[in-house]
């Protein structure tokens, strides 16, 4: 996936957040500005998109060096961590929140989705994961086939989920849900 998402960085918001319908974007963009002020830990940050609405003292990290060069360029009074995820690289209650987007739905295995969970909440005492909804045109997971501009091609694993199946899994309170996107809320 490394090189997967180096070659995308370039066109990622573009091809994710651009390609949405303004409605469903300004809904999560309005999300995220709302959350509260704060210590806050941005899990998989990627280009910065979403990192540049969160307010207060914010670090975003990410595996892909491409990914934080365009975060870094977008919003340069933002520290930017490049690491493989989980373990986060940050001591315990170091943040007031963690938040991540689009990156837990990913994760083909339980328990690495259990283990970046627990890392989450090991840094900070609280996690929104914003996550894409399923839709019944969607498979719920399984692995999809992407074209980048370059004309590579990749399999990517994806789920998508309702607020209440990730509310569920997440042992968690939903904090949006729309017809494109939801987020859970999970404490400690």
């Amino acid at each position: 996936m490394t090189d997967y998402y180096a070659r995308r960085a370039c066109e990622y918001d573009a091809t994710s957040w651009d390609a949405l319908d303004q409605e469903e974007r300004e809904t999560v963009e309005r999300f995220v500005t709302e959350l509260p002020d704060g210590r806050i830990l941005d899990i998989g940050c990627g280009t910065g998109y979403l990192t540049r609405l969160l307010q207060g003292a914010v670090i975003g990290v990410d595996a892909s060096s491409e990914m934080l060069a365009l975060a870094q360029a977008r919003i340069p009074e933002v520290t930017f961590v490049q690491a493989e995820v989980p373990p986060l690289p940050f001591p315990d209650d170091g943040f007031d929140l963690a938040f991540s987007s689009n990156v837990y739905s990913h994760i083909n295995r339980a328990e690495v989705r259990s283990a970046l969970v627990a890392e989450a909440l090991r840094v900070a005492p609280a996690l929104i994961i914003l996550e894409q909804a399923w839709r019944s045109n969607l498979e719920r997971a399984g692995y999809e086939s992407r074209r980048l501009l370059d004309g590579s091609e990749y399999q990517v694993f994806k789920r998508y989920f309702t607020a209440q199946e990730l509310a569920s899994e997440l042992s968690g309170s939903i904090a949006l849900d729309s017809p494109a996107f939801v987020a859970v809320r999970a404490l400690r």
